[in-house]
């Protein structure tokens, strides 16, 4: 169970342990504001129910319980052996993540038409008709990436428009 960490404003500041909320109003660095009376820490001079919402009075700086030492090693092998804090190129996105520009989106309607007629003995004539973007809506591809270029967030082309194609197929 988390306990909500309040500043002195009254903010949402975290969610800390309840053994973190405890210590903080044992301390004496956090009020209790809400408590669960059902579960109760107890000590040989002291019992303090459990604290549900806390509220430091001043601005504490809450230091994480287990602290991991941060090297040089550690940060590249986490970016791929890339500093991510050196200065980018120009003209380029840097280090965004994949898929971070959209284009507009694509809507289209396929349809099959599909007939088997039997002719003599084993002998049969499979017809079929398929219609793509059946609706015939203009889906752009998206604009233009380069940045710097002047095609830069301009789309100038669309997907292909309707297409039909026929076939036949005899069996034997």
């Amino acid at each position: 169970m988390r306990c909500l960490l309040l500043d002195a404003a009254m903010r949402p500041m975290t969610l800390v342990s309840r053994e973190r909320a405890v210590s903080l109003v044992v301390c004496g660095n956090a009020q209790v504001i809400a408590e669960e009376p059902s579960v109760v820490y107890r000590s040989e001079h002291l019992s303090v129910a459990l604290p549900v919402i806390v509220q430091v009075p001043a601005y504490v700086e809450l230091r994480p319980i287990v602290r991991r030492n941060v090297v040089r090693r550690v940060l590249f092998c986490r970016d791929n052996w890339r500093c991510a804090y050196c200065e980018i190129p120009d003209l380029s996105f840097g280090n965004a993540p994949r898929s971070v520009l959209r284009g507009p989106g694509v809507v289209t309607t396929d349809l099959t038409l599909e007939k088997s007629i039997g002719l003599k003995g084993p002998v049969k004539l499979d017809l079929r008709a398929e219609a793509f973007n059946l609706l015939n809506r203009a889906n752009f591809n998206i604009p233009g990436l380069t940045l710097g270029a002047p095609d830069f967030g301009v789309i100038s082309s669309a997907r292909p428009a309707r297409a039909i194609q026929l076939g036949a197929r005899l069996s034997f």
